[in-house]
């Protein structure tokens, strides 16, 4: 079917097409009559307005880009879902693009954002790609990285997860564990911070921690390596729930049981799990409300960049033991 075009509208309904392009776009200048049957026959024509055409003939396409990590993962897709709501709530829509787990793919999820004019841009940037914040500085589209603090210059939404996991190591102490375990799946920024946090905790409370002490490998996988490496009783710190989730399952297969054989701490509080477990809470609708919040200020030139840093929390449910119980 040929797309109906505002030279289509004039024809029929015999205005002019500054008319018909006025009432379309709601603004001054079109008596009330015209605007509403200029209205009535866009409708029943099916008009779709070139949306791109007037963000060009504009320069404001009230869209806001959103690159992030990984939509599979729940956490993210609660992210995107806060992230939209706002923005409609701010007459802007919303392209998102997803970098699937691949920092690599960030400069092309960019090159979209540039080429499609956004009003700005929530980037999750957890690569090592330093060309990256000069592209975005030199491009002027206002910026906010999601996550982590990585550049002077754009604004930044954190949270500090480091004392996280240092909540983690010291409420597993205190319960009376004396084997410590961090299972990951991840490597880079993140990954790194949180193993040196548990590092460190560690060697603050006299509890041995080195490289031995760390199990890189997936879910199923790491299951078989904990009962493998790991002792009884030890306390497994998993980079996030989802992977918590898989090493619980894969024990559960094996016959061993969380928290009477392992205790298991998760990260990010997702509110979709089958298990009842200990996490370190990252607040991502908080981060979200706040990327946007940052982002509108910068788009509306009502604020200058910042840096935001936001508390975790350790929730405390059932997948650790407590040994000073009777």
């Amino acid at each position: 079917m040929k797309k109906v075009t505002i030279n289509d509208l004039a024809k029929i309904t015999g205005f002019s097409k500054s008319t018909v392009s006025y009432a379309l776009n709601n603004k001054e200048g079109v008596g009330e009559e015209a605007r509403a049957e200029i209205l009535r026959r866009a409708e029943e024509m099916g008009y779709i307005p070139n949306f791109y055409a007037k963000s060009i003939a504009s320069g404001d396409s009230r869209t806001i880009g959103v690159i992030l990590r990984d939509l599979t993962n729940p956490f993210y897709a609660n992210v995107f879902c806060a992230i939209d709501k706002i923005a409609t709530a701010n007459n802007y829509q919303t392209l998102f693009y997803n970098l699937g787990g691949d920092p690599k793919r960030t400069r092309k999820g960019i090159d979209l954002m540039k080429a499609m004019m956004v009003s700005g841009i929530v980037l999750d940037f957890f690569g090592n790609d330093e060309t990256i914040e000069r592209d975005l500085v030199a491009s002027s589209i206002p910026t906010v990285v999601f996550g982590t603090d990585v550049s002077s210059n754009l604004s930044c939404i954190s949270t500090d997860d480091e004392s996280g996991a240092r909540a983690a190591v010291d409420y597993g102490v205190r319960c009376g564990y004396r084997h410590l375990y961090y299972v990951t799946n991840q490597h880079g920024l993140f990954n790194e911070r949180r193993r040196s946090a548990i590092s460190d905790e560690a060697a603050r409370l006299g509890i041995p921690f080195g490289e031995e002490n760390v199990i890189a490998a997936e879910g199923d996988g790491a299951a078989e390596r904990i009962v493998a490496e790991c002792p009884r009783d030890s306390l497994l710190v998993c980079y996030n729930d989802l992977l918590a989730c898989a090493v619980i399952s894969g024990l559960m297969k094996r016959k061993l049981y969380v928290p009477a054989d392992y205790g298991v701490i998760g990260f990010d509080n997702l509110d979709i799990l089958p298990y009842s477990l200990t996490t370190v809470e990252i607040p991502q609708y908080r981060m979200a409300e706040e990327a946007m919040r940052l982002l509108l200020n910068l788009i509306e030139k009502r604020g200058e960049n910042e840096k935001i840093t936001l508390q975790s929390e350790l929730i405390i449910r059932h997948s650790v033991r407590d040994f000073r119980e009777p």
